[in-house]
This record gives C-alpha cells, sequence and structure tokens, in this order.
C-alpha cells in the first residue's frame, strides 16, 4: 500500500502489468487476478466481502488508493476505446446528447427507491415477521424523509489528507451511492433484495454489486 501511495496518478491510470520477483511468466491477466486476490486478502479494508471500518486506513487515504489501483485502469482502456474514431471528442463537446445516447437516468422518487426494493419476509406467524414489517415501514419512512430534505448527517470527506468532518442534507442520490454503489438505479437490473438475520449482532451490510441489503441486530433495530 505505501509503494501505491507513491505513485502519481499517471501510473495508476496506466495498464497494469504483474510480474513477480523470482517467478517468470508474461501478464496476460493471470498474474493481474493474482495480485488483486492476494491484495483483497491481506488488506484490512476489506472484511470478507464488505469494506471494513479502518480508521487509520481513512486518514491515510488508502481507500482512495485502493480503489484507483483497480479501476483507473479499465477507466483509461475504456476512454482509449472511445478515441476511436473520435467518438471521445464528440462526446465531450455534446455532453447532454451523449448523456442521453447512453442512457437516460430514471428520475429519482422516494417511491422510485422504495419500489425498487423487495423484501425477504419470514413465513406469516412467524415470530420475527412483526420485527421485519416495522424495519421495513421505518425504511420506507426514512427515503421519504430523505425526499424532503429532512435527514442531515455528519460524514468524514476523505479527499482531504485530515479526514475532515463535514455536515451534509442527505439525498437519494446519496441513499443510493451508499446500496447499489452509484448515484442512480442500476438500469440493467430490476429489483433490489432486502433480507434480515435474526441471529447476528454485527452491523448492517450492504451488497452493491447483487444489490442487496441486509439487517442485521433486528432486535434493537
Amino acid at each position: 500500500m505505501e509503494m501505491m501511495a507513491d505513485a502519481d496518478e499517471q501510473d495508476l491510470a496506466s495498464e497494469l502489468m504483474v510480474k513477480f520477483i523470482g517467478e517468470e511468466g508474461v501478464d496476460a491477466g493471470g498474474l493481474r487476478r493474482e495480485l488483486f486476490s492476494l491484495v483483497f486478502e491481506k488488506t484490512p479494508l476489506l472484511d470478507r466481502n464488505t469494506f471494513s471500518n479502518e480508521a487509520c486506513s481513512l486518514q491515510h487515504g488508502e481507500y482512495i488508493i485502493l480503489g484507483k489501483l483497480v479501476c483507473f485502469g479499465h477507466i483509461r482502456q475504456f476512454m482509449d476505446g472511445l478515441k476511436l474514431h473520435g467518438v471521445l471528442d464528440i462526446m465531450r463537446l455534446h455532453q447532454q446528447e451523449a448523456t442521453q445516447f447512453l442512457g437516460e437516468a430514471t428520475a429519482l422518487t422516494a417511491e422510485v427507491v422504495n419500489n425498487f426494493y423487495s423484501f425477504s419476509f419470514s413465513d406469516k406467524g412467524d415470530p420475527n415477521r412483526e420485527t421485519e414489517e416495522a424495519i421495513v415501514y421505518n425504511f420506507r419512512r426514512f427515503i421519504c424523509q430523505v425526499e424532503k430534505g429532512r435527514i442531515s448527517s455528519t460524514v468524514i470527506n476523505i479527499s482531504t489528507k485530515t479526514a475532515e468532518e463535514d455536515s451534509i442534507h442527505v439525498t437519494l442520490e446519496l441513499v443510493l451511492q451508499a446500496f447499489v454503489g452509484c448515484p442512480g438505479l442500476p438500469r440493467d437490473i430490476s429489483s433490489g433484495l432486502i433480507e434480515f438475520n435474526h441471529n447476528s449482532s454485527a452491523l448492517s451490510h450492504v451488497n452493491t454489486c447483487a444489490p442487496s441489503k441486509t439487517f442485521q441486530n433486528t432486535s434493537k433495530l
């Protein structure tokens, strides 16, 4: 992680080629996958399939470094592909039309966000069903309050070296950024899933790839 922190933006944005010291082999994709497997296995930033809560790593900007390592090369490759026949230049000149061409996002409302999610309820008569319905009621109410601009929060700005705290109004875009990994609903996925784990005392967690959210420690929720 220290070596990656010393790399400049151009190095991180270049195509990643991996060579292990003492081993022969040309990176045709396999060595890169092995490197990422080792990084994800050893880094304290990840706890199984979710991000961990590492205050020191957050302060040192290590989450940003890992994100750049994983994403920048692929983004640069995508942009290089758009340069073919001048497509990228045309898109930059006509950004609004390009956005519409690539796909116009659905207008976000509390109703749209709430309807996106389905819920994995226990069977009727199950003692946990009442708890699940109460959580869903409050979840939907929270989304409606967000739409009305009534929810504010203190957040840590990890783009600064001192990890400064800011106060913001929570928006539907920010909620979706946390739940699905982007500020809009995914166009190729029709619905998300909300599940319940009544036997865990851990914090609730999100899988942005599924996308799904699991409410845990439900008795306290």
